[in-house]
């Protein structure tokens, strides 16, 4: 299969391509593109950071992309696409579904709703489609120089080894979704040849957990696997509420995967760490 994917050069884009390559062929399509390709998969994107200082900028670079997506759809006829969008696009709620209501407040968020909302109105005529609104990932990169390193797990697990101990900053100890890279990559893979039905479609864990439990599961690892005893930090004084995001699109036989694709993610983002950060 001939896959065209946008962001090659991101976190995300880079895990996906060396998850990909083995069974298709994979090209940027900032670069040049076959005459016949089988999808094109966006996962490009300004990210939090970026939106936040940036806001109308943000909003811009998003939609840009989008529309040179289009462009290259119609020029190409390709006949799928999928689209990363994020979780961070619904307001705070103790249970989220599709449905849900979205948080129009927030530059990341709503640079993401626009870009869904471009989506929707203009790609149906050319190809089916279907947006992944995807949780918080973690795991290794492919390149040691990604844009990674600012998620919470993996600056977590990097600063175990450089500084031989987990510290945690925030007074809050929050809560998150979280999965595991390589279950992003296995759904992505899974729809490759499926139709797409222009959903929207959550990718989640469907269960939260807190910093602080987290913090327990790496230390637990830390102490089985690797005979390594770590000192941990606190400053935690008040707690989030626990919520549940749905993720009831997705086939029953691929959700079972989230558990051994969250500890396989954990434990080679521990292993890539302690060959590349260890002093």
């Amino acid at each position: 299969m001939n896959i065209v994917l946008a962001g090659t050069s991101g976190y995300i884009g880079g895990r996906l391509k060396k998850g990909l390559f083995r069974k298709h062929k994979i090209y940027d399509y900032k670069k040049k593109i076959p005459k016949k390709a089988d999808i094109l998969i966006n996962v490009a994107g300004p990210d939090r950071d970026f939106c936040k200082k940036n806001v109308k900028k943000g909003i811009n670079e998003r939609l840009k992309i989008n529309r040179k997506i289009l462009k290259i759809i119609k020029k190409n006829k390709i006949k799928k696409y999928i689209h990363l969008s994020t979780i961070h696009v619904y307001k705070k709620s103790s249970l989220i579904n599709e449905k849900s209501d979205l948080n129009k407040k927030d530059p990341y968020s709503i640079s993401h709703i626009k870009s869904e909302n471009f989506i929707n109105k203009n790609f149906k005529k050319e190809c089916e489609y279907i947006i992944l609104r995807v949780s918080n990932c973690f795991g290794y990169p492919s390149q040691l120089k990604s844009n990674c390193w600012k998620l919470v797990i993996n600056s977590m697990v990097k600063e175990i080894f450089q500084k031989k101990r987990i510290e945690i900053k925030s007074k809050v100890n929050f809560i998150r979704d979280y999965i595991g890279i390589s279950y992003l990559v296995k759904i992505i893979e899974f729809y490759l040849t499926r139709k797409l039905n222009y959903e929207t479609i959550n990718i989640t864990a469907e269960k939260t957990l807190s910093i602080l439990q987290f913090t327990k599961i790496i230390s637990n690892i830390l102490k089985k696997k690797f005979k390594i005893n770590i000192k941990i930090i606190k400053n935690t004084k008040r707690q989030e509420r626990k919520y549940k995001i749905k993720s009831s699109k997705i086939e029953k036989k691929i959700k079972n995967t989230i558990e051994y694709y969250f500890l396989k993610d954990l434990n080679e983002l521990i292993l890539f760490c302690k060959k590349k950060y260890s002093n």
